[in-house]
């Protein structure tokens, strides 16, 4: 008897040429091809895909000459959207003869959507959502504030390196979720989607890398988030993840480098009281700097060991 064999590929990529019944690919259409196993051109067949995302679809054809395609369908995945996540789909087809002397068909098969690679963690994500280091940038009020102790610091022989003022929401989510799956705290595939509020933007990421066979790859995740942490320019020395509720986004804090290298310095305070601070370290993780920043509005976090370059409004 003839038959209506049963084939699959999808556009501009091996997926289902190769990989019979199972497919992996960032690409959501899929092209299904009916092909001919000897003469089948007096029968009609009907085709069910059932393509595991609610859609069922059924189409009848007449058949044809040996090796001729007599029937493609296309299909093409739009769930979930945003696609943020490798998900599979289990696939079945049915071949069935409408009439005449043929064999049909039927089986399993698996589609395993990744995600594209635009959309996948990496060193690329630094770029977007770019954050401030600029005193200027900071909630009024609190600028002034630091302006004045940055003022007096640098009057005292201080050197002060600003690295972030502004961060937006979008961007701590980033830093956030990047150091905590570099540091395994957190499996990429289960970091939470960014929900924005708003005024703010979708971050379209996707934490969890995959294999070749469309499988969660967790080494590959961290790889990627490692270098999304250096990209973004995260201090490897904290002992903190970067804050998911940061007061960077509110523009009420300031990641800054102070040090000096005199063995003494006398500092002026807010009240106008002159400090001489002649203890160590030569650095932002002085108590005594941390007294006088304390009296400008400026205070640094704590516990300090954590974060030894973040100041805010209150300490957090």
């Amino acid at each position: 008897m003839n038959t209506a064999d049963f084939q699959l590929n999808a556009a501009a990529t091996s997926c289902f040429k190769k990989s019979v019944p199972n497919c992996t690919s960032p690409d959501p259409t899929v092209y299904v091809n009916v092909t001919s196993t000897g003469n089948t051109s007096a029968c009609v067949f009907a085709l069910k895909m059932v393509w595991g995302d609610g859609e069922t679809t059924t189409d009848e054809f007449a058949g044809g000459g040996d090796g001729a395609i007599i029937k493609q369908v296309k299909h093409t995945y739009k769930k979930p959207k945003p696609f943020l996540a490798p998900k599979t789909y289990p696939l079945t087809w049915d071949v069935s003869v409408r009439s005449g002397n043929c064999y049909g068909g039927s089986g399993p098969l698996s589609f395993t959507r990744t995600c594209a690679k635009t959309s996948l963690s990496g060193s690329a994500w630094a770029a977007k959502f770019p954050g401030s280091k600029s005193l200027d940038d900071l909630a009024p009020g609190f600028r002034e504030k630091v302006k004045a102790f940055n003022a007096a610091m640098d009057a005292a022989g201080i050197t002060v390196k600003p690295k972030a003022t502004y961060r937006p929401a979008e961007r701590a989510y980033m830093m956030h979720y990047a150091w905590q799956v570099w540091k395994t705290a957190v499996p990429a595939n289960k970091v939470p989607a960014f929900k924005p509020a708003k005024g703010q933007s979708a971050v379209d990421i996707c934490w969890q890398h995959t294999d070749a066979n469309g499988k969660f790859d967790s080494a590959a995740s961290v790889a990627a988030a490692d270098r999304m942490v250096g990209a973004l320019g995260l201090d490897r020395t904290n002992k903190l993840a970067p804050s998911l509720n940061t007061l960077h986004t509110p523009r009420l804090a300031i990641d800054m480098t102070t040090t000096w290298a005199a063995n003494s310095i006398t500092i002026t305070d807010k009240t106008g009281t002159r400090v001489k601070i002649a203890t160590t370290p030569r650095t932002g993780m002085n108590t005594k700097l941390w007294a006088v920043g304390k009296t400008y509005g400026v205070i640094h976090f704590s516990p300090a060991a954590k974060d030894k370059n973040h100041w805010s409004y209150n300490g957090h």
